[in-house]
């Protein structure tokens, strides 16, 4: 995962350097266009089969988009959360886990068909069946694989989702589409109660 990482951020800051030197004035709306259709790609192509799991590795992507942020004059000194939100950007970690939820959803719902070696299963616990079946998640919690001596397997996608996943609420979880999905999914996230 070190060398694509390495690879997608070289290609992403490539890319970030010509628009910087195509381009000699920056506004919000511009850098967020520019940005979001040439540059982060780079740096989500493929993410929910390669996703960094190392700190470094992790760093190396997010300090390409937070070379990026920084080319708006207005923005310059201010600190990296703050730019992020002007420009309505989230960080690069946080897109990939609501990538990786989108694509969970998919499979599940059989959007997506994939025959997997070593399926999720769904766990057995106080969030399925009894009177307290409404405290934690959604009544689609799973089990985590439990994996010895290959910390590498820890972050494959079917053990990747699961913490995320099953903290998701059943309204979430149940949408009937992508796009419901996304929209409650956002919901959720910003802390607004789902319809």
């Amino acid at each position: 995962m070190e060398q694509q990482t390495k690879k997608a951020a070289n290609k992403a800051n490539s890319v970030l350097g010509m628009l910087k030197r195509t381009f000699t004035y920056w506004s919000c709306d511009s850098l967020k266009i520019l940005y979001t259709t040439f540059v982060r790609p780079h740096l989500e192509y493929a993410a929910s089969a390669w996703s960094p799991y190392l700190s470094k590795d992790v760093k190396i992507l997010e300090t390409v988009q937070r070379r990026a942020t920084k080319l708006v004059p207005c923005l310059r000194n201010l600190n990296y959360e703050t730019r992020l939100e002007r420009l309505g950007l989230t960080t690069l970690e946080e897109r990939r886990i609501r990538g990786d939820m989108i694509q969970y959803f998919k499979c599940v719902k059989g959007f997506n068909k994939i025959e997997w070696f070593n399926p999720n299963t769904v766990t057995s616990s106080i969030s399925l069946f009894g009177p307290a079946s409404g405290i934690r998640g959604n009544k689609h919690r799973l089990n985590r694989q439990f994996i010895r001596n290959f910390p590498q397997r820890e972050n494959f996608f079917t053990n990747r989702i699961i913490p995320n996943w099953n903290i998701l609420p059943e309204e979430v979880v149940n949408a009937r589409s992508v796009n419901s999905f996304k929209k409650k999914y956002d919901e959720f996230k910003q802390g607004v109660s789902p319809n």
